[in-house]
């Protein structure tokens, strides 16, 4: 129910920003719930990008092991 109602909302909001030239990211998973399975994939696909907008360290090799 809450992936019903979030995900269409999020391709508004994303198609809004984009119509007024802001720049952004997105990454949709088709079938993806809120479960830790999926926010922790998402969560090391997406840590580079946040990492450099905060301007922190990026991952090294040794995290990816």
């Amino acid at each position: 129910m809450l992936e019903s109602t979030l995900c269409p909302a999020t391709r508004v909001f994303a198609a809004a920003l984009e119509l007024r030239g802001i720049a952004v990211t997105t990454h949709y998973c088709e079938g993806g719930r809120h479960e830790w399975t999926y926010w922790r994939r998402e969560f090391a696909t997406a840590w580079p990008l946040l990492a450099r907008a905060l301007g922190l360290p990026g991952p090294t090799a040794a995290a990816h092991r």
